[in-house]
């Protein structure tokens, strides 16, 4: 069986940007978080809860079933939790050796240092007992969300680098599980009464900036250092087992392809035609298939 029938250029170079396609549309909502960010730090400059903290965090606070959510962000937010999350989107980078991918890996565990130096800089407080209900007391200062920015920052990158390897179904599932694991550590540090709303909506912004910014700085680095060009297969990897491996679930119930079934049938056919016309079988011309003249 050859390559052509196999895989064709286009279709095996349709399946390589598979998962990246998915990647460049969600990373589109990142052209607001600067926005965002400049609003946050200029509120966060004052040292004092951004306009609607207080009515926002009460609002929450008193949601029906509200520790449902909260308990269950608070087993997600476990660091041991959020570093299987990351292993996960290593592995599939690793298996895919998609470079750009590991480099970025190694960038997101460089950027969770990022998040205490941003709150010593803002020196923002927590919310005090008179503010809000206090369910689970928090030290240090709150601008932006330590919880919230950690897992922006894992479960952003292994929903992206799953996103990268995997069929776009599965890719839209990853970047909702990790959508919703990242909302309900939001909500459980507001409702917990450890932050303001706006220091889990700065550690959100945070974590989406550092997160695009280890997966272009993560690109770079592969490409100008490790010489890794996206939609090529890496050095020793069979590129025509690359393409099989992609495409075969395309392929269809019946792997031989139409041309092949048809040649296996000629001499199914040959022998048939021999009987019909009383000639020994074997005596046929066997180069083209066709009868002697009689």
């Amino acid at each position: 069986m050859t390559a052509h029938h196999l895989a064709t250029p286009s279709v095996a170079q349709d399946s390589a940007e598979r998962g990246t396609s998915s990647v460049p549309r969600f990373a589109v909502l990142l052209r607001f978080a600067p926005i965002v960010a400049t609003l946050l730090i200029m509120a966060a400059a004052t040292g004092d809860p951004a306009p609607g903290d207080a009515w926002i965090g009460r609002a929450l606070q008193h949601v029906p079933l509200g520790w449902l959510p909260a308990n269950a962000a608070v087993f997600l937010a476990r660091p041991w939790v959020l570093f299987v999350a990351w292993c996960v989107g290593a592995v599939a980078a690793l298996r895919s050796r998609d470079w750009r991918l590991v480099a970025a890996a190694v960038l997101v565990l460089i950027a969770l240092s990022v998040n205490p130096i941003l709150k010593e800089l803002f020196a923002r407080p927590r919310p005090g007992a008179h503010e809000l209900i206090i369910r689970r007391a928090a030290d240090g200062f709150g601008f932006p969300s330590g919880h919230t920015s950690s897992a922006t920052l894992m479960y952003g990158y292994a929903a992206l680098a799953l996103a990268s390897v995997v069929p776009p179904c599965i890719a839209r599932l990853c970047i909702g599980a990790a959508s919703a694991a990242i909302g309900l550590i939001a909500f459980e540090r507001v409702y917990d009464g450890a932050h303001w709303p706006s220091d889990v909506v700065g550690g959100f912004t945070s974590g989406a900036l550092l997160v695009a910014g280890c997966m272009t700085l993560g690109s770079l680095v592969a490409s100008r250092i490790l010489g890794y060009n996206r939609g090529q297969p890496a050095s020793g990897q069979n590129p025509l087992r690359t393409q099989c491996r992609r495409v075969g679930p395309r392929v269809g119930v019946n792997p031989i392809p139409r041309s092949g079934r048809a040649a296996a049938r000629a001499p199914n056919r040959r022998r048939r035609s021999e009987r019909v016309h009383g000639i020994e079988p074997g005596t046929a011309a066997a180069d083209d298939g066709h009868l002697p003249a009689v």
